[in-house]
């Protein structure tokens, strides 16, 4: 079981979650896995080693602070990065057994190309991948200097919106 500095991931099952802990592997980061659904936390186990990282999965409930409490006791070493990637449930369908809608992934899925803005400068649905980069530089000591700051990975969408909005208004008077 590893004891060293330990980057905690919630929703680590899947997407964003899952993708950040097997980037963060590589860059030889220990990571602590937590879902709610075990066979999720398997499988990015499994990638997580085949990234030549080591990870330590713990089955929690981000819903119930208890089951987090438990879940945090139980890892070894000391807490560097926190990366809370647990997924929303969107109740856009009947709920399944349980009372959760489908994952938002696959509502994503289902609607993308109604989701490409032209505003979006790369043209695609961002990846979990995209964000996972974003977030082991964030945690890594390239970002040692950076804090306070927003950092929308959205392929420059929140820009082109930003620039259209500071657009100047010029009126012109007649008089002149």
């Amino acid at each position: 079981m590893p004891t060293s500095d330990i980057a905690v991931i919630t929703g680590a099952g899947s997407g964003i979650g899952a993708n950040t802990a097997v980037r963060l592997a590589r860059t030889g980061v220990t990571v602590a896995l937590l879902d709610v659904n075990q066979e999720g936390l398997d499988r990015t186990d499994k990638s997580v080693q085949r990234a030549g990282g080591q990870a330590i999965t713990l089955v929690a409930d981000v819903g119930d602070p208890d089951s987090v409490a438990d879940a945090l006791g139980r890892v070894p070493g000391d807490v560097v990065g926190l990366l809370n990637g647990a997924g929303v449930i969107v109740p856009l369908r009947e709920p399944r057994p349980g009372g959760h809608g489908p994952q938002l992934g696959h509502v994503l899925r289902s609607r993308r190309s109604q989701l490409i803005d032209p505003r979006n400068t790369h043209g695609r649905i961002g990846q979990p991948e995209d964000v996972a980069d974003v977030i082991a530089f964030l945690l890594g000591p390239a970002a040692a200097f950076v804090t306070g700051v927003d950092i929308p990975v959205d392929g420059g969408f929140v820009s082109q919106v930003h620039l259209e909005s500071q657009v100047p208004i010029i009126a012109l008077d007649s008089q002149q």
